[in-house]
C-alpha cells in the first residue's frame, strides 16, 4: 500500500514538473515573440570599423539570430573534439 503511494506522488510530481517546464518554455517564447515583434526596425551593421562602404541593412531581430546561430555553431566547433575524444574512450571501455 505504502509503495503504491510513493508510486503515485512520484507520478504526480513528474507530470507537475512537466507542465511546470512547458508553461516556462511558453513564457519564454511569447517574451522573445514580442521582442521580435518590436525590433522591427531597420537597423545598419558595420563591418569594419570606420569603413561605410561595408554595411548591411536589416532588422535587429534578424542580426540578433546570426549572432545566436554563430554564437552557438562556434560553439560546437571548438567543442567537437573534446566531445569525440570521449567518445571514443567511452566506446573503448564498453568494449
Amino acid at each position: 500500500m505504502r509503495e503504491r503511494l510513493k508510486k503515485k506522488i512520484k507520478s504526480l510530481n513528474y507530470l507537475a514538473m512537466r507542465i511546470l517546464l512547458w508553461l516556462f518554455r511558453i513564457i519564454i517564447f511569447s517574451f522573445v515573440l514580442l521582442f521580435a515583434f518590436n525590433n522591427t526596425n531597420l537597423v545598419n551593421l558595420n563591418l569594419f570599423l570606420g569603413v561605410t562602404n561595408f554595411t548591411l541593412q536589416g532588422p535587429l531581430i534578424v542580426w540578433l539570430l546570426i549572432a545566436f546561430i554563430a554564437g552557438i555553431l562556434l560553439t560546437l566547433v571548438f567543442l567537437f573534439p573534446i566531445i569525440v575524444r570521449y567518445w571514443r574512450t567511452s566506446n573503448r571501455n564498453a568494449d
